[in-house]
């Protein structure tokens, strides 16, 4: 019976030694982004992503809780906005953003803090490309220990956080090419 101990306290050992010298081996971030070509001068288009009162408007979360509690704090505009929010909902949960880094009609990064889901980074990138513009909307996040990069390669995170980017950029489009005067 003590053998068969031993060797069991060996063998967990061993896989615990295992599963964290897996998991260094796997990537230490994670990033995903998605882009659209909008009719629209950067100028417009950064009006609205620039702002971060007027996210409403294009979120993809923004539908699932339309009762979601929004605080905004820090600049009015530019770095130091701050947006907090609060939801009963656990897809959207509680949480902030700070842009850090505003480059009107060019480039918007935000610090995001998500509670028990972590910290990550999101950014806008406008490039005109004729007489539009072409926005890149990222997100990327550090794993901070061993469980969130193994979790982060069993999910397809790319696929998750990308869907939804791509619903909030279709959302953003329909909001800036609208014709004047009609609701989205």
């Amino acid at each position: 019976m003590r053998r068969f101990v031993k060797w069991m306290l060996v063998a967990i050992l061993l896989l615990g030694v295992g599963f964290i010298a897996g998991a260094y081996a796997l990537p230490g971030s994670i990033a995903a982004q998605r882009s659209i070509g909008i009719a629209a001068s950067p100028d417009k288009v950064f009006a609205i992503v620039g702002d971060l009162r007027r996210g409403r408007e294009f979120s993809p979360w923004a539908e699932i809780d339309p009762d979601a509690q929004y605080t905004f704090e820090g600049a009015e505009i530019g770095v130091g906005q701050k947006m907090s929010w609060h939801s009963t909902q656990p897809d959207i949960g509680t949480g902030s953003m700070t842009v850090t880094e505003y480059d009107p009609d060019r480039r918007m990064t935000a610090a995001l803090d998500l509670g028990d889901m972590g910290k990550a980074t999101t950014y806008f990138d406008l490039v005109a490309e004729g007489t539009g513009t072409k926005v890149t909307w990222g997100f990327s996040a550090m794993l901070q220990n061993p469980l969130e990069r193994w979790m982060c390669a069993l999910l397809d995170f790319d696929a998750i956080i990308g869907k939804d980017y791509e619903q909030g950029l279709v959302k953003l489009k329909r909001v800036i090419e609208q014709p004047a005067g009609t609701s989205p």
